[in-house]
């Protein structure tokens, strides 16, 4: 599916698989981060004042889409690396999933990638938000005791003919300085509006993402829960197995998550599980055939409660 490595080439090392992703120059060769580690070591001089140029953000690297012999994709061969990665360069792209568990990992890693840099970009946006909705505030509460200071100007001058031209002058500065602070709000409410249209895009965005992201962990569960992608697949996992069902990763409980087994294979998962697998299929599998990799059939029946 690659095109073209970009201007930055392809990691020249033996222990990945030479797709663009973070590379550095080292004695004259290209290497990513595993292949640099492998070869110098973390600590040795050689890596010491090098600096990542290129990351998956840079990439100028080009691919065919991932839908590419689909009759329905864009059949586009300028695909970029994020859209490649992240399926969104069409829609028969975003449906495609990878079947190889090394490309599996690529993928959740980009993923999980363009994921948190746009939850830091949000995070920005959000924070010059908040600070600019604060500044309009306190100028808008300065305008209306300047506009208070004003008032007591004009009756001055409408009470005391002696002090009028003083109190005239005194008008004109608080006016000036009203339409100053006036302008200044304005401003600030154009950049607050700039700021709102841009949070909001890098919510969606990160909405976007973050759902493709969990579509693959589901698909790829065993996967996501290695690299420790994901803080619920992380915080589950380092729970101790009889307190949750490894089917669906919901905790078991007396109801419909109660703890059950299958006599045929012994795997054991939740009640729920084990009716959804019935309710989808005329010959249901055991729902442990993801995690368990078994292919023992069964019928409902046959699924006994487990008591402690």
């Amino acid at each position: 599916m690659l095109i073209s490595y970009g201007d930055y080439g392809k990691c020249v090392g033996s222990e990945c698989d030479g797709v663009p992703t973070g590379t550095v120059e080292i004695e004259g060769r290209r290497l990513c981060e595993t292949c640099e580690t492998k070869e110098y070591g973390s600590d040795s001089p050689e890596t010491e004042n090098c600096s990542v140029v290129l990351s998956y953000r840079e990439s100028d690297a080009k691919f065919k889409c991932l839908a590419y012999n689909d009759e329905e994709s864009c059949k586009s061969k300028e695909v970029s690396f994020k859209d490649f990665f992240l399926g969104t360069c069409c829609e028969p792209a975003s449906k495609v999933l990878v079947e190889n568990e090394k490309a599996q990992e690529k993928q959740l890693n980009a993923v999980h990638y363009f994921y948190e840099d746009e939850l830091n970009s949000l995070r920005g946006t959000k924070d010059a938000y908040a600070t600019s909705k604060a500044k309009i505030t306190r100028q808008g509460r300065s305008i209306k005791r300047h506009e208070g200071i004003l008032e007591q100007l004009k009756k001055q001058a409408e009470e005391a003919e002696k002090k009028l031209i003083e109190a005239k002058k005194k008008v004109v500065d608080e006016e000036k300085l009203i339409e100053k602070k006036k302008k200044y709000v304005d401003e600030k409410k154009q950049e607050n509006e700039y700021d709102k249209e841009d949070f909001i895009h890098r919510e969606k965005e990160k909405n976007a993402v973050l759902k493709r992201f969990k579509q693959l962990s589901y698909e790829f569960h065993p996967v996501a829960a290695k690299l420790s992608l994901d803080e619920e697949v992380d915080a589950k996992e380092s729970r101790k197995d009889f307190q949750y069902c490894k089917g669906c990763n919901e905790d078991y409980n007396d109801t419909d998550r109660q703890k059950s087994f299958l006599a045929r294979c012994g795997h054991v998962a939740c009640y729920e599980c084990f009716k959804d697998e019935a309710d989808d299929e005329d010959h249901p599998y055991c729902p442990l055939r993801w995690a368990r990799d078994c292919q023992i059939k069964f019928h409902l029946h046959q699924v006994k409660p487990l008591y402690e």
